[in-house]
């Protein structure tokens, strides 16, 4: 789990006409990705955002009136090193080195931010593949003569399959088709 990432709200312009500009606001994305601003001003009041920063963005953003700047980004680079690549789940960007060495996307709305450690700990020689069963097909066979592959995806998963050195093969009815 990752530690809470502290933010300012500052405003260029005040759209509103009602918060001014500068330093508006404070707020934090919590380890869950839930996050809650603080307003400052004559009347504080403080607003949860169950949805994160596309919530906060969404919601006080005002086309790039207000940007978020966090406040702790120094000092999580140093404690939580980047790492070249893009997140297999989701496709972004931003890969980091968390708690316990796992490389982890810190993107909120990915369904997977773990998805790269998985993916480096199914390697051959890691652990033992669990395995659906499938074997390749005649044409992954032919493709790579003299190895023996097997699905490395868990039982009843659907979608492609990949054997234990990475390659990957689908069933007939799967098959991606090619456009153009």
């Amino acid at each position: 789990m990752t530690r809470p990432r502290h933010f300012q709200l500052r405003r260029d312009t005040d759209v509103s006409g009602v918060s001014g500009t500068g330093h508006v606001a404070d707020g934090v994305v919590f380890s869950d990705g839930h996050a809650a601003v603080h307003w400052l001003g004559r009347w504080p009041t403080t607003t949860p955002h169950p949805e994160g920063l596309v919530s906060v963005e969404g919601v006080h953003g005002h086309g790039g009136a207000t940007r978020i700047v966090f406040l702790d980004e120094q000092a999580e680079s140093r404690a939580h090193p980047t790492v070249q690549g893009r997140c297999p789940a989701c496709g972004g960007g931003g890969l980091f080195l968390g708690a316990g060495g796992y490389v982890t996307c810190p993107h909120i709305g990915c369904p997977a931010p773990d998805a790269a450690s998985t993916m480096l700990l199914l390697q051959p020689g890691h652990r033992p593949a669990e395995h659906c069963g499938h074997q390749p097909s005649e044409v992954f066979t032919w493709r790579h003569p003299g190895q023996y592959g097997e699905c490395v995806l868990r039982p009843g998963r659907q979608g492609s399959h990949a054997d234990q050195h990475g390659a990957r093969w689908w069933a007939t009815t799967e098959q991606p088709t090619t456009e153009g």
